[in-house]
């Protein structure tokens, strides 16, 4: 175990910053992790496991000093707004906190800092939707203020790597999730309404298309993708996917029939939840981080939706298990 090596998550507070910096402190890191609020709740698990947090606006004066100061190995670029629906109300902060901060990030890494492999958190809405499995190569065409965000990132990178030589990758991860996952999310708010439900606090969940078909993993395994893929001998950009397509139906489905209850009794589906343009099938091709890395996703979003179950029962101190 390297005790000597060093790495900055930005949005450490966020889902994969803390199951990253969990994976760091685990291969002996010392990470600093940098946010832009510190809300006590969410640094102080960090802060208690041995993660460094600084507070940042990610301006370029500051984001030198950090540089400067702390010298990593390794930059793990997470933050951002991380919403595609509220994308559309707040396109230029999606863009800066998506986009500009990676621009930030690579141009300071051409100067006299001391080298540092940077990892870029790209996205699946970059990709033109087609019916098959998206692969690495495959055309690239957002449909919203997100996918375009991410899509100057995930170029910039490419375009500092070849020109610059600098080791700057993309990780293009698809749909990831864990009991971390905020309360917006789909999988997050499926699961805390279908306890509610059981705990008799409300009858009823609303959603908004359940045809929607997309490849879904697991977080933790695909933060442990992208520690990979930064080791690798050469910089290059991986699909961080399982390969397979399940509907938010079907998700829906499982989650109630987990707690013995019928989906059809207590869904109500509501127009304004669905996003204009949205593409109905997004999977991805895992081929290349299969053949590459040797990894490839083990835990199927049924699994993963019925960990998050268990994980809120205890959350809440109830004894329910599924």
């Amino acid at each position: 175990m390297n005790l000597t090596k060093k790495a900055i998550i930005t949005g450490v507070t966020g889902q994969d910053g803390r199951i990253l910096g969990k994976i760091l402190l685990r291969e002996g890191y010392q990470v600093l992790g940098t946010t832009r609020k510190l809300e006590s709740s969410k640094v102080e698990p960090l802060l208690e496991s041995g993660i460094q947090i600084i507070e940042t606006d990610y301006s370029t004066q500051h984001l030198e000093k950090i540089l400067s100061h702390f010298q990593p190995d390794e930059a793990y670029h997470l933050a951002g707004q991380t919403f595609v629906g509220r994308s559309w109300l707040v396109p230029e902060e999606t863009l800066s906190s998506c986009g500009l901060i990676a621009a930030r990030f690579l141009e300071l890494l051409c100067r006299d800092m001391p080298p540092a492999r940077f990892f870029n958190a790209s996205s699946s809405e970059i990709y033109f939707p087609k019916t098959g499995q998206l692969a690495e190569t495959d055309p690239k065409e957002p449909t919203n203020p997100y996918g375009c965000a991410k899509l100057l990132s995930h170029q910039l990178v490419n375009a500092y790597r070849n020109n610059f030589g600098l080791f700057a990758v993309n990780g293009i991860l698809f749909n990831h999730e864990s009991s971390l996952r905020q309360n917006q999310f789909f999988s997050k708010k499926l699961v805390s309404g279908v306890v509610d439900i059981v705990e008799g606090k409300t009858d009823q969940i609303k959603l908004g298309s359940l045809d929607i078909t997309r490849d879904w993993g697991d977080s933790e395994e695909y933060m442990e993708a992208v520690f990979r893929i930064v080791q690798h001998d050469t910089p290059e950009d991986f699909n961080i996917c399982s390969g397979v397509g399940v509907s938010v139906g079907e998700i829906v489905d499982a989650v109630f029939n987990a707690v013995s209850l019928s989906s059809q009794k207590h869904v109500v589906l509501n127009t304004n939840l669905v996003r204009a343009k949205e593409n109905r099938f997004v999977v991805g091709d895992p081929g290349k981080i299969n053949r590459i890395l040797g990894w490839r996703a083990q835990s199927d979003i049924f699994t993963v939706v019925k960990k998050m179950l268990n994980d809120e029962f205890n959350r809440r101190g109830l004894n329910e298990s599924v």
